[in-house]
């Protein structure tokens, strides 16, 4: 970066969404400062001015708190300081309030992480950069499926803990499949599953994930149930 000053300052009431953040950003060598209140944001921003800020539309203080933000900054800061916002709430008329108070642009939850570095860069020009190839998604509700690789960290009757280099937010839907899976649930249909919470193990610096299993799905309890014990006898017995 031209610029010395690489610290980014954020705005977001999860603390586990703070530190996945941070570990993104830090690969590409900037520094983020994070504030989970209005008030403790403030005071950093005041403090040290950052090159860029990402705000949260709702907060555990107020829902759209981070509309105010947005609009207190523009009136004291004036409309040099760049301001992504990053939320859940994605609707035309949320990004269009966004837009319209102040936001110079919208990353919607749960991010992709070359997605966010891809806009960063295009308000933080760095020499010799070379642009991510960018393609407009339509914002019509089409539907989207990914697919990719996870490793079961560990399985309990209440759920399954996964562990990945991919990022997966509370509430991604998930169809998980494969050998382990048909073990499992002794069916050859895909086990569909929901992220409940996520973190960062700070040993491996890896994304963790848990799903909880469906307590109404008596028959997929009664499996995990069965396979549990079929595989910790297997291994009192070896």
């Amino acid at each position: 970066m031209s610029s010395t000053n690489q610290t980014i300052l954020n705005l977001d009431d999860d603390p586990d969404f703070n530190n996945i953040l941070r570990v993104i950003l830090k690969k590409e060598g900037f520094k983020l400062k994070s504030a989970t209140t209005p008030e403790e944001f403030a005071k950093l921003i005041n403090k040290e001015p950052p090159l860029l800020c990402l705000v949260d539309i709702n907060l555990d203080v107020a829902m759209g708190a981070g509309y105010q933000m947005i609009q207190a900054m523009r009136n004291r800061l004036g409309f040099e300081l760049p301001i992504l916002v990053i939320s859940r709430r994605a609707s035309q008329e949320d990004i269009g309030r966004a837009l319209e108070l102040g936001a110079n642009d919208f990353i919607p939850k749960p991010i992709d992480d070359t997605y966010l570095i891809q806009k960063i860069n295009q308000y933080l020009p760095r020499e010799n950069f070379k642009p991510l190839p960018y393609f407009k998604v339509s914002q019509k509700d089409w539907p989207c499926e990914v697919s990719f690789n996870l490793e079961i960290y560990s399985l309990s009757e209440f759920g399954i803990t996964f562990t990945s280099n991919h990022f997966l937010s509370k509430g991604t839907y998930l169809q998980v499949d494969g050998e382990f899976v048909r073990d499992l649930t002794g069916e050859q249909r895909p086990l569909k599953l929901s992220i409940h919470n996520s973190w960062i193990d700070e040993k491996s610096h890896r994304f963790m994930a848990f799903s909880e299993f469906n307590g109404e799905d008596i028959q997929l309890l009664s499996s995990v149930r069965a396979f549990i014990i079929k595989n910790s006898g297997a291994r009192d017995n070896a």
